[in-house]
Protein backbone atom coordinates (compact mmCIF):
# COMPACT_ATOMS: atom_id res chain seq x y z
CA UNK A 1 0.00 0.00 0.00
CA UNK A 2 1.49 3.31 -1.10
CA UNK A 3 0.62 6.40 1.24
CA UNK A 4 -0.31 9.65 0.49
CA UNK A 5 3.14 11.75 -0.25
CA UNK A 6 1.22 14.52 1.70
CA UNK A 7 1.32 12.24 5.24
CA UNK A 8 4.56 10.42 4.52
CA UNK A 9 6.34 13.32 3.80
CA UNK A 10 4.65 15.39 7.05
CA UNK A 11 5.46 12.10 9.08
CA UNK A 12 9.19 12.94 7.94
CA UNK A 13 9.21 16.20 8.99
CA UNK A 14 8.24 15.15 12.07
CA UNK A 15 11.13 12.47 12.69
CA UNK A 16 13.16 15.20 11.29
CA UNK A 17 13.25 17.69 14.50
CA UNK A 18 13.17 14.22 16.45
CA UNK A 19 12.92 10.79 17.39
CA UNK A 20 8.73 9.60 17.57
CA UNK A 21 7.57 6.50 18.74
CA UNK A 22 4.38 5.41 16.44
CA UNK A 23 1.97 6.68 18.79
CA UNK A 24 3.12 10.19 18.40
CA UNK A 25 3.46 10.26 14.80
CA UNK A 26 0.05 8.45 14.23
CA UNK A 27 -1.65 10.86 16.69
CA UNK A 28 0.22 13.76 14.57
CA UNK A 29 -1.05 12.82 11.39
CA UNK A 30 -4.33 11.86 13.28
CA UNK A 31 -4.74 15.46 13.85
CA UNK A 32 -3.84 16.78 10.15
CA UNK A 33 -6.95 14.67 9.45
CA UNK A 34 -5.00 11.93 7.24
CA UNK A 35 -7.01 9.04 6.62
CA UNK A 36 -6.30 5.61 8.70
CA UNK A 37 -5.07 3.76 5.36
CA UNK A 38 -2.81 6.48 4.79
CA UNK A 39 -1.53 6.66 8.13
CA UNK A 40 -1.09 3.04 8.33
CA UNK A 41 0.61 3.28 4.96
CA UNK A 42 3.72 6.12 6.13
CA UNK A 43 4.19 4.10 9.30
CA UNK A 44 4.85 1.04 7.28
CA UNK A 45 6.93 2.91 4.88
CA UNK A 46 8.74 4.57 7.85
CA UNK A 47 9.67 1.22 9.59
CA UNK A 48 10.50 -0.06 6.67
CA UNK A 49 13.30 2.72 6.14
CA UNK A 50 13.88 2.14 9.32
CA UNK A 51 12.81 5.69 10.58
CA UNK A 52 10.69 4.44 13.33
CA UNK A 53 11.79 2.15 16.21
CA UNK A 54 10.02 1.82 18.95
CA UNK A 55 12.60 -0.08 20.72
CA UNK A 56 15.69 1.96 19.52
CA UNK A 57 13.25 4.80 20.50
CA UNK A 58 12.71 3.50 23.97
CA UNK A 59 16.42 2.88 24.74
CA UNK A 60 17.59 6.29 23.52
CA UNK A 61 14.89 8.09 25.55
CA UNK A 62 15.47 5.94 28.81
CA UNK A 63 19.18 6.64 28.98
CA UNK A 64 18.47 10.72 28.37
CA UNK A 65 16.61 10.83 31.11
CA UNK A 66 18.86 8.90 33.28
CA UNK A 67 21.83 11.15 32.48
CA UNK A 68 19.12 14.05 33.20
CA UNK A 69 18.80 13.10 37.25
CA UNK A 70 15.58 10.78 35.83
CA UNK A 71 15.24 7.56 37.93
CA UNK A 72 14.82 4.11 35.61
CA UNK A 73 11.31 4.30 37.65
CA UNK A 74 10.05 7.59 36.07
CA UNK A 75 11.61 6.82 32.79
CA UNK A 76 9.88 3.41 32.26
CA UNK A 77 6.69 5.45 33.05
CA UNK A 78 7.13 8.20 30.48
CA UNK A 79 7.89 5.57 27.86
CA UNK A 80 3.95 4.09 28.36
CA UNK A 81 2.76 7.88 28.15
CA UNK A 82 4.36 8.37 24.94
CA UNK A 83 2.76 4.75 24.08
CA UNK A 84 5.63 2.51 24.35
CA UNK A 85 4.02 -1.01 25.04
CA UNK A 86 4.45 -1.99 28.48
CA UNK A 87 6.19 -5.30 27.82
CA UNK A 88 8.78 -2.90 25.99
CA UNK A 89 9.08 -0.55 28.18
CA UNK A 90 9.78 -3.64 31.03
CA UNK A 91 12.48 -5.29 29.13
CA UNK A 92 13.96 -1.98 28.45
CA UNK A 93 13.45 -1.11 32.00
CA UNK A 94 15.32 -4.46 32.78
CA UNK A 95 18.15 -3.92 29.85
CA UNK A 96 18.99 -0.53 31.82
CA UNK A 97 18.61 -1.61 35.44
CA UNK A 98 20.88 0.02 37.90
CA UNK A 99 22.10 -1.41 41.10
CA UNK A 100 21.13 0.58 44.33
CA UNK A 101 24.75 2.07 44.78
CA UNK A 102 24.18 3.44 41.04
CA UNK A 103 21.14 4.91 41.69
CA UNK A 104 22.05 6.56 45.16
CA UNK A 105 25.27 7.95 43.44
CA UNK A 106 22.92 9.60 40.53
CA UNK A 107 20.75 10.79 43.53
CA UNK A 108 23.59 12.32 45.35
CA UNK A 109 24.76 13.96 42.31
CA UNK A 110 21.13 15.28 41.36
CA UNK A 111 21.12 16.69 45.19
CA UNK A 112 24.48 18.19 44.70
CA UNK A 113 23.13 20.01 41.06
CA UNK A 114 19.87 21.42 42.38
CA UNK A 115 20.16 22.59 46.12
CA UNK A 116 22.24 25.18 47.24
CA UNK A 117 25.35 24.09 49.22
CA UNK A 118 24.12 26.25 52.40
CA UNK A 119 20.47 25.56 52.61
CA UNK A 120 19.53 24.58 56.67
CA UNK A 121 16.20 24.82 57.41
CA UNK A 122 13.41 23.37 58.49
CA UNK A 123 11.91 22.78 55.52
CA UNK A 124 15.49 21.24 53.78
CA UNK A 125 14.37 17.26 54.31
CA UNK A 126 11.11 17.92 52.25
CA UNK A 127 12.64 19.76 49.83
CA UNK A 128 14.78 16.89 49.09
CA UNK A 129 12.64 14.40 49.40
CA UNK A 130 10.35 16.27 47.17
CA UNK A 131 12.71 16.62 44.58
CA UNK A 132 13.75 12.99 44.66
CA UNK A 133 10.88 11.77 44.88
CA UNK A 134 9.63 14.26 41.58
CA UNK A 135 12.68 12.29 39.88
CA UNK A 136 11.07 8.86 40.62
CA UNK A 137 13.92 7.80 43.14
CA UNK A 138 12.61 4.94 45.78
CA UNK A 139 11.89 5.76 49.45
CA UNK A 140 15.00 3.56 50.48
CA UNK A 141 17.16 6.05 48.14
CA UNK A 142 15.55 9.11 49.49
CA UNK A 143 15.87 8.22 53.02
CA UNK A 144 19.34 6.86 52.61
CA UNK A 145 20.16 10.86 50.96
CA UNK A 146 18.63 12.35 53.77
CA UNK A 147 20.25 10.57 56.37
CA UNK A 148 23.95 11.43 54.43
CA UNK A 149 22.81 14.67 54.35
CA UNK A 150 22.15 15.00 57.99
CA UNK A 151 18.56 15.80 57.38
CA UNK A 152 17.10 13.51 59.10
CA UNK A 153 17.67 11.09 62.22
CA UNK A 154 17.08 6.67 61.93
CA UNK A 155 14.59 7.33 64.23
CA UNK A 156 12.86 9.37 62.02
CA UNK A 157 12.78 7.65 58.86
CA UNK A 158 11.14 4.54 60.22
Amino acid sequence: MKPRPEAFDYALKLLALRDRTRKEITGRLEKKKYSPEDILAALEKLEEYGYVNDEKFARSYAKSRMASGRALRLARLELIKKGIARELADRVSIGLKQTFAEEFKAAQALVRRKMPRNIRGDNTAARLAGLLARRGYSWDVVSKILKAAGQVSDEEIT
